[in-house]
């Protein structure tokens, strides 16, 4: 598939994603839905179409003087994700999971777009409850890593 916005928008939309364009951010948009969460998803072309982003915001901000611990969550949640892209905006206070695509010739396989963007809502629904309690203070940085690393063991 040749890549552009208007045809990741049509090939997103036989997939059951209907994104939005925001002209004034050239990057196309909408909202993931999981439970009671909307996480905003936005898709955009970098470098003349040869990198693709795909990122999703946590719905939540980071309580002041967490920002470490909460830091040291995202790398423990990184490091044992197959496509770690956990970050955060330490100055807006927001958290995201982001993947960067590297596009070769500006084609990109739809079956590798469908399955890199059906990763996000899997990714918001597991991870943002605990990292919302961290951020938010709800929660110790040890009760979380305790509860991640017994989900992890009862998985694997």
């Amino acid at each position: 598939m040749l890549l552009t916005l208007e045809t990741i928008q049509r090939q997103l939309a036989t997939q059951g994603y209907h994104l939005e364009f925001q002209k004034e951010t050239e990057q196309l948009y909408m909202l993931l839905t999981q439970g009671n969460a909307s996480f905003p998803f936005f898709v955009r072309l970098y470098d003349h179409g040869e990198l693709l982003q795909l990122i999703a915001f946590m719905p939540f901000a980071i309580k002041q003087d967490n920002e470490g611990n909460v830091a040291r969550l995202l790398h423990l949640i990184n490091k044992d994700l197959d496509l770690p892209g956990f970050g955060m905006d330490e100055t807006n206070e927001i958290i995201f999971y982001r993947l960067m695509l590297p596009i070769h010739k500006l084609h990109l396989e739809e079956t590798l777009l469908n399955q890199m963007v059906s990763i996000f809502p899997n990714i918001c629904q597991t991870f943002s409850g605990p990292i919302m309690a961290l951020a938010q203070g709800k929660e110790t940085l040890e009760t979380i890593v305790k509860a991640l690393n017994e989900l992890k063991q009862s998985v694997e």
